[in-house]
């Protein structure tokens, strides 16, 4: 921007001006701009200079005054730091290009995110739906029967101690059962609020798988299940919650009881082992059922996640109990693991470090 007077002063040329005007300069070079003042002598131009030139515009390189003896004239010429004024377009063009190509990338990855986490909530929609669908099931069934077999003991139907006895036993069956069931849904519901409160403390392996099939006796021999315990002796305790730790070995014995009703066999086998962390306990629940599909088995630790065999095969269940046994397993600072054929039956084993303590506390702890 140059300001003249009207007596042909130049009052100014931008903001930064500090080198002098340099008479005798050759011509302008390629890609230069400037413009020429008429009029104004050579020596009151270079007098003014003092007063009014201290810079040129903002990126460009510092003003060259040619004079121009001809038109007794001076030719005030700008350079652009890039260079030609052409190559100071096409850097401009450049750099605007990329910054397009960065927002069109940027604007890219949040589609592609938005459509994955679009995709995710409808599933996890469809699990959730499944989910309260298999409940519904789940919890109907022992509710049906336990109402029936009420009315038969209110109306009188059944008469004799041994009827009595067995419709006695049938509505506590079934209304272990609907406990298990709501017990196992609050659990997974502490568990997502991140609410487990677990009691660690030395527990002896053995004694855990001793009274959880004590506690599965009925429903073991209700399935006409054949069990085969194998724990070897002397085994180290492991720090963990008891109750939670049986909640595990429940949760897959139930899972054996469905899935192997085929061969009615299940073993459960305990053994030292080696781990990540060093020496572990390891507890194997096997059956020899209908196995698990290959495209199924990373995701049966899933919450709500049913397989294609449980779902044509329509064994009911919610889809937590193995989701379970995962989540606690880790609270107590474990791992499980799953190892399947299909068609010769599976293998679930928790993997629990064993417990850092003196061997004295050990041996009372024991």
């Amino acid at each position: 921007v140059v300001l003249a007077s009207a007596d042909g002063r130049m009052e100014l040329f931008g903001p930064r001006y500090r080198h002098p005007p340099q008479p005798g300069t050759e011509n302008v070079a390629r890609g230069e701009f400037g413009f020429r003042v008429e009029g104004v002598p050579p020596r009151r131009m270079l007098f003014e200079r003092h007063h009014a030139l201290t810079g040129p515009p903002r990126g460009f390189a510092p003003l060259l005054v040619v004079p121009d003896l001809a038109s007794a004239g001076w030719e005030l010429v700008v350079r652009h730091r890039a260079g030609s004024l052409g190559e100071a377009v096409a850097g401009m063009r450049r750099r605007n290009l990329g910054f397009s190509f960065g927002v069109l990338i940027v604007l890219a990855a949040g589609m592609v995110l938005i459509i994955v986490w679009t995709q995710r909530v409808q599933k996890l929609a469809k699990l959730q739906m499944d989910f309260v669908t298999g409940v519904s099931h789940e919890l109907r069934t022992p509710v049906s029967v336990i109402c029936s077999a009420a009315e038969n003991l209110a109306d009188g139907v059944v008469d004799t101690a041994s009827q009595v006895k067995q419709y006695g036993a049938l509505i506590r069956n079934e209304g272990r059962r609907l406990r298990e069931m709501v017990e196992q849904i609050l659990l997974f519901a502490s568990g997502q609020e991140r609410r487990l409160a677990l009691d660690f403390r030395p527990v002896d392996i053995g004694e855990v798988i001793d009274s959880t099939l004590v506690e599965a006796e009925n429903l073991v021999g209700a399935s006409g299940f054949a069990v085969e315990k194998q724990v070897s002796p002397n085994l180290p305790p492991v720090m963990a919650d008891p109750a939670a730790l049986s909640q595990c070995l429940r949760n897959l014995i139930t899972n054996a009881l469905k899935y192997g009703a085929a061969n009615r066999w299940m073993a459960v086998h305990a053994q030292t082992g080696d781990g990540p962390q060093g020496e572990e306990i390891q507890i194997t629940v096997q059956d020899r059922g209908q196995g698990i599909d290959p495209e199924d088995l990373p995701h049966v630790f899933e919450p709500f996640y049913r397989g294609s065999a449980a779902r044509s095969s329509q064994i009911h269940g919610t889809g937590l109990g193995l989701s379970l046994v995962k989540e606690l397993t880790e609270a107590l600072g474990g791992r499980l693991t799953v190892m399947s054929t299909p068609g010769e039956g599976s293998s679930f084993t928790l993997h629990l470090p064993v417990a850092r303590l003196e061997a004295e506390p050990l041996a009372k702890a024991g």
